[in-house]
């Protein structure tokens, strides 16, 4: 839910319109604090979390009967927990480098609302930008990963199925929904990638 609205006021930021609503302000640089970081961190969030559950879900389908021992319900917490803790620390440099101050624009003859910088934390300028492709690449790697993991599982326990199962009914049924299951996972996978590494390329370029 975060995610959606941090996504939607960068794109009312980034519409044109909206710089002909004669108000001192920098959208564009608005856009920086207030939408491009909280989005970003927001969506590794969820990238993190989706990859920790395809990994459960491969898990119990090859260690079903060690499931519960491996994958507690404490273990699942401290792991969404750190998976929020460090999403949310790595942009902190940010905000000790960036801030919002009143600057003058020659281009505009105004004086508006925008981005402003910290000389004495000069040294963590692109810290955050390192840190947060280095989470990208490395969460869609894992969903992508896990997901293929998990839909070659699942097509090996159908093919065990079929030649095990005396009701070709039965397996059927068993088949159909292990491939709906594998469709659903693959079809997340691809739409993660799809949706995520052009945003963060294009928020990125925006405001690298």
């Amino acid at each position: 839910m975060g995610r959606i609205l941090f996504t939607e006021w960068m794109a009312v930021c980034w519409n044109p319109s909206t710089d002909q609503l004669n108000v001192p302000v920098m959208f564009n640089e608005l856009l920086y604090l207030s939408a491009g970081w909280p989005a970003g961190c927001a969506n590794n969030i969820s990238m993190f979390i989706t990859a920790y559950v395809t990994l459960e879900r491969y898990l119990c389908t090859v260690l079903p009967l060690k499931i519960k021992k491996i994958i507690t319900p404490r273990r699942t917490v401290a792991v969404i927990v750190s998976i929020y803790v460090v999403c949310v620390a790595y942009v902190v440099p940010e905000y000790a480098y960036v801030y919002y101050d009143w600057n003058f624009y020659p281009a505009l003859n105004r004086t508006m609302l925008g981005l402003a910088f910290r000389s004495e934390f000069l040294d963590l300028k692109g810290l955050s930008f390192l840190i947060h492709a280095i989470l990208v690449v490395s969460g869609l790697f894992s969903v992508s990963l896990f997901s293929v993991l998990l839909v070659t599982q699942l097509k090996r326990q159908t093919s065990w199925r079929k030649r095990h199962t005396r009701s070709e009914n039965h397996a059927e049924a068993l088949t159909l929904r292990d491939r709906k299951s594998s469709v659903l996972i693959a079809v997340l996978a691809l739409f993660m990638a799809l949706v995520d590494v052009p945003m963060s390329l294009k928020f990125e370029k925006k405001l690298g």
